[in-house]
This record gives C-alpha cells, sequence and structure tokens, in this order.
C-alpha cells in the first residue's frame, strides 16, 4: 500500500515496523472473541450483521493506523 501511495521503500519499511505488530495483535487478539461471542450468544439471523460490524470497526482501524 505504500508503494502504491508514493512512499519510499525506507518509507514503508518504517510503517511496518511502527504499525505491523499493533495490527497484529489487535487481529489475532480481538477476532477469536468476537468470533466465540458472535457463535455462543448472537441469534443466527443477526450473526452476519454482528461481524460486518466488527469488519467496519477494523476496517477503520487499519486506515486510521495506515495513515
Amino acid at each position: 500500500m505504500g508503494l502504491s501511495a508514493g512512499k519510499t521503500i525506507p518509507q514503508v519499511k518504517e510503517d511496518l515496523k511502527r504499525n505491523y505488530f499493533p495490527a497484529l495483535v489487535l487481529e489475532g487478539g480481538v477476532w477469536p472473541i468476537v468470533q466465540i461471542f458472535n457463535f455462543r450468544y448472537v441469534p443466527v439471523k443477526y450473526q452476519l450483521l454482528y461481524v460486518n460490524l466488527f469488519c467496519l470497526l477494523d476496517s477503520a482501524f487499519l486506515s486510521w493506523l495506515e495513515q
């Protein structure tokens, strides 16, 4: 993404060093909890809406990290 935005390779490497770990921790730590709650407590007809809400929040977080 950084190269397509016009950043140099050193800038892209710095962005990876700064943003990769927080994104990895969030993705690996939050999504299993979201999915356990989803399958255990959310009625089937609302599961897609529930997951899509968290996908929206996740996309917003990752976009915020990129900016």
